[in-house]
């Protein structure tokens, strides 16, 4: 286990040492040499204490506080006596942990300068402070969501840049002036991550925006970057040309984050008076689900009704059709949205109006949410600091350089290699499964012996009678070309014209080509036998041939089982899983579980195959229990509640049967009254989001960490390199 852990180690230093960029260094700052080197004297020099500082503070433990003007300037007055008898008791806990107090290294005390508390109290300080951050913002949101909104334009304008509909006129105009705007912008994925039209609204106006290639009537082109000339202005012109930069406005959108990536004015380093706030993360914060919730949300069309969950009512998943639903009791029509996903851009422009109408429609949602959601928002989180947090949050980025394109190609490069790596990994774990067709030794493997087996014949047609060889030779006679001799002549037309070529500079291989002929005359006897519709695999198992391709035009095609996959119903019993040491175990009707032995004898059974006992209480032996334990009609529950059972006296029975079957297993498997031949239970493996949901994939990633606490466990190092792969794969 210690030298798997350790090969591990290396494995995941390797790998991700690819990823780190190495090209690129730059000195930001020369390392002074002198100073380097004091530093280095000093580490093992002990710091004087300057306890006559007037600065300096301990309390009756002798644990270091901040310093005396620090402590008067934010702790006005608020110095509490202390019982002696607490600092006693407290004192001597500390001694009798044997926690020397009285001796402490305590660090340098400094003198340091705040400015000025706006308020009596750091309470009061923080308040004021987050009020003149977020109060302008506060009221320019209170000013939208009580706003009606202007009525839709009847026709939207295809022309390039920002244009303004008003009741008074429709006009072209380089951005929105408005100080309140619900912002919402679409993008043609199959063309590339640039805006395609976006539209926004304000209590006074419509706003709509189109991109130049859709305005011009461009073809359809795919872009891998996106130009600062193709973003979105809304602060200034063309020229970079605005008014007040520094006045507060506020930009409101459903996971507005995706909007302001568009935005021209968000790339530039000093930051404007413009912040952002996202409806999305205010629902989070009001009636957010956690990821259990967020799994039974996304259940509810296959799972029952949770009549136990009052919460399901009250809360919703986080896209602006569940929001909507949820605060306005009205889902909205997102059909138009496919355009986006998957057309291109005649499509976009032979559906301009529709789709300016739906992303006016999405426009419209937010506001309606925003109308009921921000009250609520305000209610809950009534601190000014909160808000303010909130928009400093929504206005923040990360800089990065050009390594940044560097490190998504390296990790790119590294996650493919880690996923070839696995692919021949499970390849060969494959072949060395099909080699226990020899003697049916899969009969009494712990994981292989459910498969299918099968295999399919190979009918040859009746043998062809032996023409009569020529008793004379040619001067093309292979034979005749390294050995004079008249020897019997065997039929090389089995060797190709190419090998017997290269054999031309040995003189003295005129008897190992004799040899070699006679050796392979088989072959091409064999080869007229063969029908000419031909069973693909002939003599491989039905399991083996599922993981194989057959050859077609790929230039790369390379025979075996080059098909298998992490996400594959064979490749945990390829890996030889196993979960708390018992053998993983697949049904249909229960999922991934694993199987516990309870007795010594199993039941006969007809048309399937036989669970090798033998071998599985070879690993994993019986507990010491009583033999009561594990009768059958004990364990077993009804396969179907049709007994004339009353809803108590089944559960009263499952209690039994579980209480009974619990005697012998203690762990995290979930019972589910299943017994297999009458000789083992199948338990359940657990999942994240409760017992009643079945297990699809035990190398998902929630139970990558299962791998770690060796709760879930494979044989060979090789299972470990798959692990690191798909742990690889979460980050990309």
């Amino acid at each position: 286990m210690l030298q798997s852990t350790r090969n591990c180690c290396i494995l995941c230093r390797r790998h991700y040492s690819d990823v780190l960029p190495t090209r690129e260094i730059k000195v930001i700052k020369q390392v002074n040499v002198k100073n380097k080197a004091v530093n280095c004297n000093l580490q093992d020099v002990k710091i004087e204490e300057n306890r006559t500082s007037k600065e300096f503070r301990v309390n009756e433990l002798n644990i270091q506080m901040i310093s005396r003007n620090i402590y008067e300037q934010l702790f006005k007055g608020s110095a509490a006596n202390i019982d002696s008898r607490v600092i006693t008791s407290c004192q001597d806990d500390l001694k009798r942990h044997g926690i020397d107090f009285q001796n402490i290294t305590h660090a340098p005390d400094v003198e340091l300068k705040l400015p000025e508390l706006k308020g009596k109290d750091l309470l009061e300080h923080f308040y004021t402070i987050g009020n003149e951050q977020s109060a302008p913002y506060k009221e320019l949101l209170k000013v939208l969501s009580l706003c009606l909104l202007p009525p839709l334009p009847k026709e939207w304008l295809k022309q390039g840049g920002w244009t303004r509909y008003s009741k008074e006129q429709t006009q072209l105009v380089p951005w929105p002036p408005d100080d309140a705007l619900i912002l919402d912008v679409e993008v043609l994925m199959s063309a590339g991550k640039r805006p395609t039209l976006a539209c926004a609204v304000s209590p006074e106006a419509w706003y709509g925006w189109v991109s130049e290639p859709l305005a011009t009537g461009q073809t359809h082109q795919e872009h891998d970057s996106v130009k600062y000339e193709d973003l979105i202005p809304l602060e200034t012109d063309s020229s970079g040309n605005g008014g007040d930069l520094s006045r507060p406005r506020i930009v409101v959108g459903h996971n507005v984050s995706y909007d302001r990536a568009k935005i021209k004015e968000q790339y530039w380093l000093e930051k404007t008076g413009v912040r952002f706030m996202d409806t999305m993360s205010m629902h989070t914060c009001v009636s957010g689900v956690t990821s259990y919730q967020r799994t039974v949300l996304k259940a509810r069309s296959k799972e029952p009704h949770p009549t136990d969950e009052d919460w399901v009512d009250i809360s919703s998943l986080n896209s602006l059709t569940d929001v909507h639903n949820l605060y306005c009791g009205v889902p909205i029509n997102k059909e138009s949205r496919d355009i986006f996903v998957e057309g291109t851009l005649q499509d976009v422009q032979g559906n301009f109006q529709k789709l300016m109408k739906y992303c006016a429609g999405d426009v419209i949602a937010t506001h309606n949410v925003l109308k009921e959601l921000l009250p609520l928002f305000l209610e809950r989180f009534p601190h000014p600091v909160t808000l303010a947090g909130m928009l400093e949050l929504g206005s923040a980025y990360l800089p990065v350089n050009s390594n940044w394109q560097q490190y998504l190609d390296s990790a790119e490069t590294v996650f493919e290699d880690l996923k070839l790596e696995s692919r021949q990994i499970l390849s060969a774990k494959a072949d060395e499964a099909c080699r226990l067709m020899k003697n049916k030794a899969y009969e009494n493997d712990l994981w292989m012996w459910d498969q299918d087996w099968s295999t399919q014949t190979l009918k040859l047609k009746k043998s062809v009678s032996k023409t009569k060889k020529n008793e004379k030779t040619t001067i093309n006679d292979p034979i005749k070309k390294f050995d004079s001799k008249n020897e019997e002549l065997v039929n090389f037309d089995v060797l190709s014209d190419e090998y017997i070529d290269s054999l031309k500079g040995y003189s003295d291989l005129g008897q190992d080509v004799k040899g070699l002929g006679k050796k392979f005359e088989y072959l091409y006897d064999l080869g007229k036998s063969l029908p000419v519709k031909r069973p693909y695999l002939a003599g491989y198992p039905a399991w083996y041939r599922k993981l194989c391709t057959k050859p077609g035009k790929d230039p790369d095609w390379v025979p075996g089982a080059n098909n298998v996959t992490t996400s594959m119903q064979i490749t945990p019993k390829l890996l030889r899983l196993s979960w708390e040491g018992y053998p993983l175990h697949y049904l249909q009707s229960e999922g991934w579980g694993f199987l516990v032995p309870y007795s010594r004898t199993q039941e006969p059974v007809s048309g399937e195959p036989a669970v090798p006992l033998l071998k599985l209480l070879e690993t994993c032996p019986l507990m010491n229990c009583k033999e009561s334990d594990f009768e059958a009609d004990v364990h077993m529950l009804p396969k179907t509640v049709e007994e004339d059972l009353g809803r108590r006296a089944y559960y009263a029975r499952k209690s039994r049967d579980e209480q009974a079957a619990a005697n012998q297993y203690h762990g995290l498997g979930v019972w589910c009254g299943l017994q297999i031949q009458g000789c083992c239970h199948f338990l359940r493996l657990p999942h994240k989001d409760g017992p009643k949901y079945k297990v699809g994939n035990p190398l998902a990633k929630d139970f990558l960490n299962m791998f770690s606490q060796n709760v879930l466990s494979a044989q060979g190092n090789e299972a470990e390199k798959v692990r690191v792969y798909l742990c690889f794969k979460l980050f990309l």
